[in-house]
């Protein structure tokens, strides 16, 4: 069994984390001669995330992790323009229910259907959308937090005539005022958006390539391998002698914490005559390093070089330097 980490700096560099197990093969230095493999390829480092350039234009959706806590926790920077507000000690970890609307009416889901009552948990994503006929949000936004488990009376309403209400949050949401990934606001915290002005889906979560298979150079053939990833079928074949059999799948990861953390359960099982080709579960745990400031947000710390941000900005090379790179900037 053959496992490793592939780091995206080059495509030779192998992080720490290397663990080799190889059947029938000759020496322990050499290379298997029959047995699995996996590679995990991680995307390419300082994708900036924390501090991320704002929306530019009006949002046409938004994705809000659900974290509990009370209004103490936000952060963000729209000032006066968000509003939160706490009832009977806010949310905690249990589950609540959701209703998010605009001045246009209630918004919908992904699935389409309506954010009223919708039931959460910490760690569940919301994805919004404007209400229904609508193509963008309006300029603000307000989520209510509800306990579903309250009993509570007809006088029992907090004073704003929602009863079992937890928390009340309003988001400003035309892109006047910032809005980056990672912005927490109350309960909630931005994990996606697109706008009208950005191309595509801006979001924390970033894919994550996994390849592996069969390595079959030891004579024999086999008639019939079916391989899993995860307990989900990924490739089917008759690896015969000098072929083997490989596979590539790409999963998506939230790149907005600080250690990668994935369960690899990878198994091949011969389907003509049964019988198990390879079986191994492995947990891998890695540093981010996807979270350090974009060039432009370094430049933003310096006031001496306020006018090289604006002409970024003006540009748009403030968006390109905020990709991927490799870059260098001189200046003088």
């Amino acid at each position: 069994m053959l496992i490793s980490l592939v780091s995206y700096d080059t495509l030779t560099t192998h992080l720490s984390t290397f663990l080799t197990t190889t059947i029938q093969s000759q020496s322990p230095t050499a290379a298997p001669t029959f047995g699995c493999y996996i590679t995990l390829e991680l995307p390419k480092p300082h994708i900036p995330l924390v501090s991320q350039s704002t929306c530019k234009g009006k949002l046409t959706e938004l994705t809000l992790k659900y974290n509990g806590g009370d209004c103490t926790q936000s952060n963000n920077e729209q000032g006066g323009k968000f509003e939160c507000e706490d009832f009977n000690g806010g949310p905690t970890d249990g589950d609540v229910e959701i209703t998010v609307f605009d001045k246009n009416g209630i918004l919908k889901l992904g699935d389409g259907s309506l954010a009223v009552d919708v039931d959460v948990s910490v760690g569940d994503i919301l994805t919004l959308e404007p209400p229904e006929d609508e193509t963008q949000f309006q300029s603000e936004i307000t989520i209510l937090v509800r306990d579903p488990q309250a009993i509570v009376s007809a006088n029992d309403d907090n004073g704003t005539g929602d009863m079992g209400l937890l928390q009340k949050i309003t988001i400003h949401t035309s892109c006047s005022q910032d809005l980056r990934l990672l912005d927490i606001f109350g309960s909630t915290q931005v994990f996606a958006y697109t706008d009208t002005k950005k191309d595509g889906l801006v979001t924390v979560m970033q894919p994550v390539i996994v390849s592996g298979g069969l390595v079959n150079n030891n004579g024999q053939n086999i008639n019939g391998a079916l391989f899993e990833l995860n307990g989900d079928p990924i490739a089917f074949g008759n690896p015969i002698d000098g072929e083997g059999l490989s596979f590539e799948e790409t999963m998506m990861t939230d790149l907005s914490v600080a250690e990668l953390e994935y369960t690899l359960d990878f198994d091949g099982t011969l389907v003509e005559f049964p019988g198990q080709v390879c079986d191994t579960s492995t947990d891998v745990s890695v540093p981010n390093r996807n979270l350090g400031p974009s060039i432009t947000e370094i430049a933003a710390s310096v006031s001496d070089l306020s006018t090289l941000v604006f002409l970024l900005e003006l540009t748009g090379l403030d968006e390109v330097l905020d990709g991927p790179g490799s870059f260098t900037v001189f200046g003088k």
